[in-house]
């Protein structure tokens, strides 16, 4: 397994034109080597990055082989942050939780059809879901690497850990850009539990990967009475908007 480019996340370049006080995100691309029955070598892509990063990709990638090698894209999600480049990416099967499809073409069919045990072409490479958290469209990729040990990648789960981004911060983006926070606090809880062995995990917009510690004290800065007290509103406010759209429905 290997990064091709890193996420990160600050004021834009002064050659985008957009102003001051103008903010930018880069995403976090990660390939990985496989074989299937012992055959050649393959790639596939975690998340396809934006295409101002593409010729640092694709430059990367060729250290380690050829774009006609790459068979998948794995999306964490849609976000199109994540997935501009997918239109350089033709024939390439991609795979998120909405579903598969052939870039470039109508083919389109459910995950499960392809993944039935749960794994992407052999059993370390493995997905999970996360019952849309940050995004409706959302998976976690698991994979067992001989050069990392057991990783994940995380997509938007984590948008930096709390020792960089300050809970106020973190409430202001799981506000406005996260679908169910509490899913997203839960999961990861789950997920550190579940694999204990995890030896670090990758996120969409951060420069370096968090460690098995680092998440374990990600969690424990959830666990702030701030970030809780912004969960139960979170619950509080839901049946009132239920509510409100089953009103206008009649």
């Amino acid at each position: 397994m290997y990064i091709l480019n890193w996420g990160k996340m600050g004021a834009a370049d002064a050659a985008s034109k957009l102003g001051d006080n103008a903010y930018s995100a880069d995403t976090t691309v990660g390939l990985i080597e496989y074989e299937k029955n012992g055959n050649k070598k393959k790639l596939m892509l975690v998340d396809a990055g934006m295409a101002v990063a593409w010729p640092e990709i694709k430059k990367n990638l060729e250290k380690y082989g050829s774009l006609n090698q790459v068979t998948h894209i794995l999306m964490t999600h849609w976000d199109q942050d994540h997935g501009q480049n997918l239109k350089e990416l033709a024939g390439k099967l991609v795979l998120s939780r909405a579903g598969t499809a052939r870039i470039g073409t109508l083919d389109f069919g459910q995950i499960n059809d392809l993944c039935p045990n749960g794994y992407i072409e052999n059993e370390y490479i493995k997905w999970l879901e996360t019952n849309s958290a940050h995004s409706r469209d959302e998976l976690v990729y698991i994979i067992d690497s001989k050069n990392e040990g057991l990783i994940a990648f995380l997509g938007d789960l984590i948008f930096a850990p709390c020792s960089v981004l300050p809970i106020a911060n973190l409430i202001g983006f799981d506000t406005g850009f996260t679908i169910n926070p509490v899913k997203k606090y839960l999961f990861l809880k789950k997920l550190v539990r579940d694999y204990p062995n995890l030896s670090q995990a990758y996120i969409g917009h951060y420069n370096k990967p968090l460690s098995y510690d680092d998440l374990i004290q990600h969690i424990k800065d959830l666990e702030s009475e701030e970030y809780q007290r912004f969960l139960k509103t979170f619950l509080n406010k839901q049946e009132p908007e239920n509510k409100k759209l089953r009103s206008q429905l009649k």
